[in-house]
């Protein structure tokens, strides 16, 4: 399924990940805070790129969750840019509540993108999580609502049990930022503090804490 739009209608779509952080956008839009009920963000879609077996976020339904998130509104153009960034998932569907009320018609024509079936691995430790991909996320949540967002994130996204690769020095993942020190050692206690990760090892609800080269 491919998202198609008309000339008279503005193309929105629900971000829950990497396309929170304004950073990481290769189009115009504007970006309004908002919520979806009835999904979890999960660690579970898993792509080969550049020789790498990478995990990126996905959502899956659960009845009495809700993950926080941005509507992105542009033009129609910005749908083709998306069919072709968002490799190996589909759009559905979807209606946010947004923060500000008074843009809540923006939701009336949503789209949120979930992972394909055939893509999705949530044990599969053969496939990691770049650092340079979660901390373009993060960045993007603490751009969006500070540490309180940051936590929320971590709280509400499934699968911190699988490796997560330290390529901050080598990023695998193509949008990678250039984060200044103080963002990269602000990203690094939320996860301790989470219990990501312990002394710079990522240990506790992750698996293990690799090495590019590992792979």
């Amino acid at each position: 399924m491919e998202v198609r739009c008309t000339m008279k209608e503005k193309f929105s779509i629900f971000s829950y990940g990497s396309l929170v952080n304004p950073d990481t956008l290769d189009f115009s839009a504007k970006a309004y805070p908002a919520r979806v009920k009835g999904y979890c963000r999960s660690w579970g879609h898993c792509v080969s790129l550049h020789g790498f077996n990478l995990r990126a976020l996905t959502v899956v339904k659960r009845k009495f969750c809700e993950i926080e998130g941005v509507v992105l509104v542009a033009d129609e153009s910005i749908a083709q840019i998306l069919n072709k960034r968002e490799i190996g998932y589909k759009p559905v569907r979807v209606t946010p509540v947004l923060k500000d009320e008074n843009y809540q018609h923006y939701a009336e024509n949503s789209y949120l993108y979930i992972g394909k079936k055939e893509f999705q691995d949530l044990h599969n430790v053969n496939y990691s999580i770049p650092q340079s991909y979660l901390d373009c996320v993060l960045d993007g949540y603490l751009k969006l609502g500070g540490t309180k967002s940051a936590f929320q994130f971590i709280e509400s996204t499934d699968g911190w049990d699988v490796p997560i690769m330290n390529d901050r020095n080598s990023p695998k993942y193509p949008r990678a930022l250039e984060l200044t020190d103080n963002r990269i050692q602000e990203i690094d206690r939320i996860l301790v503090d989470s219990g990501i990760a312990t002394d710079g090892k990522y240990a506790s609800k992750t698996a293990q804490f690799l090495q590019p080269e590992n792979y």
